[in-house]
């Protein structure tokens, strides 16, 4: 009787001490695995602006060469009055979606550059993102 009394009053206090340890290292390692995958995001994510950037750049180059400002020609069209709302084109309608799109990426590119200052630990290079 002894014996069995004395294995249950070891065991008792070994498994409780068990579980908790077993659930802060569940936690633990949630927490972790929450931060490696917020840094492989924001890793994504720097490599995504940077290559948009590099082709956009050369996007830019191509159109110099094709068009110099010297041969562009201007064309003029007449202005028509119109009655009720404006149509709009199918070309400004995808001149604005590509002006939103850009947008959507540059605020991508600043909200970047404030996580990394704040990981940093540069405060004040935060707020002025921030403020962007």
């Amino acid at each position: 009787m002894w014996i069995v009394l004395s294995v249950v009053l070891l065991l008792f206090p070994v498994g409780i001490i068990t579980y908790y340890v077993i659930k802060y290292f569940k936690k633990s390692s949630a927490l972790v695995s929450k931060k490696i995958q917020e840094i492989k995001e924001l890793d994504s994510m720097k490599e995504t602006i940077l290559f948009e950037s590099e082709v956009s750049t050369q996007e830019d180059a191509f159109d110099e060469v094709i068009m110099p400002e010297s041969i562009e020609e201007e064309v003029i069209e007449p202005e028509v009055p119109t009655v009720g709302t404006p149509t709009i084109t199918p070309e400004q309608e995808h001149v604005q979606k590509d002006i939103a799109q850009r947008q959507k990426k540059l605020l991508e590119k600043i909200r970047y550059e404030a996580l990394m200052c704040k990981e940093k630990g540069k405060i004040e290079e935060f707020e002025k993102k921030l403020v962007e």
